[in-house]
């Protein structure tokens, strides 16, 4: 296990010990800075990583058990925006809160608008989109499609092709793209048009991020072909104990920009209102009242995207203003559904940790809350908005698992 010390997060001045045993399959994972109320502007430093499980089926070595490039033919790719003065400093505007920060310049590990000179094989990219509030729908323009292998929570049972792949800030992307066929050619990675739904006021827009050249020769030959399956699985989770409406919004000034961001209503310092005792499987339904599209993300567990279905956003409005007034809870939004469950993206398959909440549209996750082995007690967790401007502001809550 490895053992690490940290401020805690919920009372200044106190130090907790966290153990991460790994025990999880083998995942793309990350880590970064999580200070309150400045999160967003360490990770826009620098302060994060990737953080690779492996096991004796997905070893990173080539040939891997499992059929799928590795060694040096296994190439994270950490996707971010960021603004650099005239003299090559970071530049993040201030003094005050913005309510998303767009740089005018793609970093690819770091480097400014980079290439990759790739051989014509098979590769394996992890994607992870380190951005504080940009998302990125990626194609390579004119080239191989991806071959998607896995999500947050590692590998899925089988590939599944795409042309394009959504990820939103923290989602991550394990994919194949075969490069066989493209010998001589400079292909582009593009950030792509958004699906339908999906809102971001991102600006500038920014479609290219990266080159492949790829070469004319082959060093070594890697897999022949992409397996037809994984030793990876997708959520099957029995029913839910329970099922929770949490509201996700925003307060607006006279002008109609925005102040701040809550989750039901309640600012991060608020009292704890949901407990989850430990080992009970639970529905969380998102009820997007804001204009945005919110990257939601839970700390703990790994969950399943089950539905998203429209809603009439003013119903439900003067609903939750009339439960508010007397203290009542959040209404359920079932009577507010104005059509039938929209198609899922391609963000929402397999073991999640962040999910894609749309405006206008209840997202329902069903996830398990099992504390680490050996754990006992009541723990405190957070979930949040992962649009990093968002979460400093306030959309961040604690949450409570009963041990």
């Amino acid at each position: 296990p490895y053992e690490t010390q940290f401020e805690d997060e919920y009372r200044f001045g106190e130090v907790q010990t966290v153990t991460y045993p790994n025990e999880q399959p083998p995942a793309t994972l990350w880590y970064h800075d999580h200070g309150v109320a400045i999160t967003r502007l360490n990770v826009y430093a620098g302060l994060a990583a990737y953080y690779l499980i492996r096991d004796e089926n997905d070893t990173g070595a080539e040939p891997n058990p499992i059929g799928i490039p590795g060694g040096r033919y296994e190439i994270p790719i950490v996707i971010q925006d960021r603004t650099f003065t005239g003299t090559g400093q970071l530049f993040y505007p201030g003094p005050s809160w913005v309510p998303e920060f767009f740089g005018d310049t793609i970093v690819v590990n770091g480097a400014p608008f980079p290439f990759l000179n790739v051989e014509p094989r098979k590769y394996r990219f992890r994607f992870l989109n380190g951005a504080n509030s940009r998302f990125f729908h990626l194609r390579i323009a004119g080239g191989p499609p991806f071959h998607h292998i896995g999500s947050e929570g590692g590998l899925f049972d089988a590939p599944v092709e795409r042309s394009e792949i959504l990820m939103l800030p923290a989602e991550r992307a394990d994919v194949i793209v075969d490069f066989a066929g493209f010998e001589g050619k400079d292909l582009v990675l593009k950030n792509v048009k958004l699906p339908s739904g999906v809102v971001s006021p991102a600006s500038p827009n920014i479609p290219n991020i990266m080159q492949f050249r790829v070469g004319t020769t082959v060093t070594a030959p890697g897999p022949a072909s992409v397996p037809t399956s994984l030793p990876g699985s997708l959520p099957s989770f029995g029913p839910p104990e329970r099922v929770r409406f949490i509201t996700l919004e925003e307060v607006l000034d006279a002008a109609g920009e925005p102040l701040q961001s809550l989750i039901d209503g309640l600012a991060f310092h608020e009292p704890v209102n949901i407990q989850v005792p430990a080992g009970d499987i639970e529905d969380w339904l998102l009820i997007n009242l804001s204009a945005d599209t919110h990257p939601i993300h839970l700390h703990l567990p790994q969950f399943e995207v089950l539905s998203r279905r429209p809603f009439d956003v003013a119903g439900y409005q003067a609903g939750l203003d009339a439960a508010r007034a007397t203290g009542g809870p959040n209404p359920n939004p079932e009577p507010f559904y104005t059509g039938g469950p929209l198609p899922l993206l391609t963000d929402d398959r397999g073991f999640k940790d962040t999910v894609s909440a749309n405006p206008q549209v209840v997202t329902r996750i069903r996830s398990p809350f099992d504390l680490p082995t050996g754990v006992s007690g009541t723990q405190k967790y957070v979930f949040h908005c992962h649009i990093l401007e968002h979460e400093d502001n306030d959309m961040m809550r604690p949450y409570e698992v009963l041990g």
